[in-house]
């Protein structure tokens, strides 16, 4: 899931064991996914003991009376509710083998690198991670995680029902060398696969007589003139910490939020080995500079100047002073909560080039070396991904399912709102996912240096991205 809009940050690290009754089909359910994972020969109805005691042949047992470290970002509310349900349903489930959870809720961002990084170096890893995909290499190369590969194969875990491009996130070489396209080892396994979209207030729209932006790829009109044409309709000039009453646009300054407009002017930024920066391509640049644009020129989203007097973006989208955002799925618990008075909505990126495109990419679950029990970490994983877990977080709001069955029977048939929840699918059968680049880490501290000047009206994203691609060439180099 969603880190930019990755998680809603907060400051409470919370360590805690629950264990909540829980639903009979739920037990019944995430059984059913354990033993279609152990091939053909345990396909039958009942629990998984067999499995979580070694029962077969070759396979080690896992440790009885475990406790599990279990850690996550979470926000307050219905997603941080959806873990600990998960939590309990793990235990009941493997009540029989004494297995228990703690779960270990931290903040997201950099205080969660941190704290992870702190206890691998400590030698007191959790068992079970969350990461976001282009963090993985940095703990592949301390040696930090297990491979899950063999695992898989020795189960005959089926990956059929999962959307491939969430899986391929986490797929790296031994040497650290990007494994996406090549089906190399899997490093990890997606929470959820979620693609961002563009959210927009419904009546401030049909207010000023704007046409509603589409909901599928099909409508080609929906370009960037389209969508400027809307922003500048429906931007109000009047009160407000800055002379607006209403803002047309926020949301592009952070990496998931500018990646879809890159991606849909048809430029890059790394090449697919991650060995070369691509910041000049013309339509990087043309993308960077129709943003920066939309700030200084056209007026119709705030800067980072006067976004210190706006106050909290998202609240501004609550209350009806921002008209249209980047809008994160992980996101629509809270929103479906918080908005009252107006109807919102979603809808697909504008484009100029033919085919549209979203961007893939939500955080994932990592098996960590130095764990409590590999085997134990493995049947966490295994419930983390299985359809009742799916489901759970989709009904919670609180993650799009990387399971397209999930997808498709659950998460696109919620009551609305929004409308035009479908997006989320549509988006995700097309989705490119983030690049993977071994330097990820090095080349984002270039740009996360550099980009800032060209919001703040500085510099040209000409001259932004000249700068960033002197800098990053020979860190990807290396």
């Amino acid at each position: 899931m969603n880190v930019d809009e990755q998680r809603a940050a907060h400051t409470q690290v919370a360590r805690s064991t629950r264990r909540m009754a829980m639903r009979s089909a739920g037990m019944l359910g995430a059984s059913g996914l354990l033993l279609a994972a152990c091939g053909a020969g345990q396909q039958a109805s009942g629990g998984t003991t067999g499995q979580a005691q070694g029962g077969q042949a070759g396979k080690p047992a896992v440790k009885q009376n475990t406790t599990l470290q279990w850690m996550y970002w979470s926000s307050p509310g219905p997603w941080l509710e959806a873990n600990q349900k998960e939590a309990a349903a793990f235990e009941q489930q493997y009540a029989k083998e004494g297995l228990k959870i703690e779960q270990m809720n931290v903040p997201s961002g950099q205080p969660f690198l941190d704290k992870l990084n702190s206890l691998v170096a400590g030698g007191t890893p959790p068992d079970v991670a969350e990461i976001m995909p282009w963090d993985v290499p940095s703990f592949q190369s301390k040696k930090a995680l297990v491979n899950l590969t063999p695992f898989i194969k020795r189960d005959k875990y089926d990956l059929g029902d999962f959307f491939a491009a969430g899986f391929d996130q986490y797929r790296w070489t031994a040497d650290g060398k990007p494994g996406g396209a090549s089906g190399a080892d899997l490093w990890g396994v997606p929470r959820d696969f979620p693609t961002r979209a563009l959210g927009y207030n419904v009546d401030a729209l049909q207010e000023v007589g704007a046409k509603l932006p589409p909901a599928n790829w099909n409508d080609a009109s929906w370009n960037w003139q389209a969508f400027l044409d809307t922003a500048l309709k429906v931007t109000k000039r009047g009160e407000g910490p800055n002379g607006v009453a209403r803002w047309g646009w926020h949301g592009h300054e952070g990496l998931q939020e500018w990646m879809p407009w890159v991606f849909n002017a048809g430029g890059d930024f790394v090449s697919p080995d991650g060995r070369e920066s691509r910041w000049d391509n013309p339509k990087t640049v043309e993308a960077f500079q129709f943003l920066a644009d939309l700030q200084h020129r056209h007026k119709v989203a705030p800067t980072p100047q006067q976004r210190q007097t706006e106050g909290a973006m998202d609240q501004n989208f609550f209350t009806g002073r921002l008209a249209m955002h980047h809008f994160g799925p992980a996101q629509l618990g809270r929103y479906r909560q918080t908005i009252q008075g107006f109807k919102w909505d979603m809808a697909v990126w504008p484009r100029t080039i033919l085919q549209g495109t979203a961007v893939g990419s939500g955080s994932g679950w990592l098996a960590m070396n130095g764990g409590r029990d590999p085997e134990g970490s493995w049947l966490l994983l295994q419930h983390l991904l299985s359809p009742e877990t799916q489901k759970t977080d989709a009904e919670a709001g609180s993650g799009v399912p990387a399971r397209r069955s999930t997808m498709e029977q659950v998460f696109v048939k919620q009551p609305t709102p929004p409308q035009n929840v479908k997006v989320f699918l549509d988006n995700a059968n097309i989705a490119k996912i983030v690049p993977q680049v071994p330097k990820w880490t090095e080349m984002m501290d270039v740009v996360n240096k550099e980009l800032p000047a060209l919001w703040r009206g500085e510099k040209t994203a000409r001259e932004v991205c000249a700068e960033i691609k002197r800098q990053v060439d020979p860190i990807l180099r290396a």
